[in-house]
């Protein structure tokens, strides 16, 4: 140590001020809070510019926007597109009973609905809805033991309002025959003395806009 303390013999040593200390340490603080600042700001730069597809340049990215709506056709047991799945006979109702078979003129027996049953086994409703889009879009005629027979019509319409119009128009022409409702649910048809004299059971299916109908008609039971 004398070596050391004889070198500094002919040495002015300066201290700094406690103020100068204080300024030196405030810019040194200053230094390091910028520093850090750019890494971050690097380190995020580098981070967005690798989540950008292709990493080539600047892209503006926009949040994923709603999903499209996908469009669900309604369920519809009787038809496959625009082809009709006609009722195999043992799909027609009391099939044990009269043992259906498809007969090959169903053409004349396409009458309009309201109207049920055959003859004049119902009243003859009066069908308000001529000036409609409600044609019937499909008709099938069966023939069973005895005299018994059996009808299935169906009916596509414009729109839902012409369907419940259509099904109004069918329920009130099942209270004038007589009919009255049996089961419930799914397995809910209508059957009784009609007011021509058979006996009727009527089955009605029926979506957003078409209508299904079968009726079977024999002696009464």
């Amino acid at each position: 140590m004398a070596e050391v303390e004889e070198l500094l013999d002919d040495v002015t040593v300066r201290m700094p001020s406690a103020a100068e200390v204080r300024a030196r340490g405030d810019r040194r603080r200053v230094r390091l809070r910028a520093g850090t600042g750019a890494v971050a700001v690097a380190m995020v730069a580098g981070m967005s510019w690798a989540l950008l597809p292709g990493g080539g340049g600047p892209q503006e990215v926009r949040p994923a926007g709603p999903p499209a709506a996908t469009s669900v056709a309604e369920p519809n047991p009787y038809k496959t597109g625009n082809e009709f799945n006609g009722l195999a006979d043992s799909d027609v109702p009391l099939f044990t009973k009269w043992h259906w078979r498809l007969s090959d003129e169903p053409g004349k027996e396409a009458v309009r609905l309201p109207r049920l049953g055959f003859d004049d086994a119902c009243p003859q409703t009066p069908d308000t809805s001529q000036d409609r889009l409600d044609q019937v879009s499909y008709t099938a005629l069966y023939e069973g033991d005895g005299k018994s027979i059996a009808r299935h019509r169906y009916v596509d319409y414009a729109n839902a309002a012409q369907a419940a119009d259509g099904l109004r128009q069918l329920t009130d022409a099942l209270a004038a025959c007589g009919l009255e409702p049996r089961g419930k649910g799914a397995d809910m048809y209508y059957a009784g003395d009609s007011a021509g004299g058979p006996w009727l059971r009527v089955d009605v299916d029926h979506g957003r806009a078409w209508i299904s109908v079968i009726e079977v008609q024999a002696a009464k039971e």
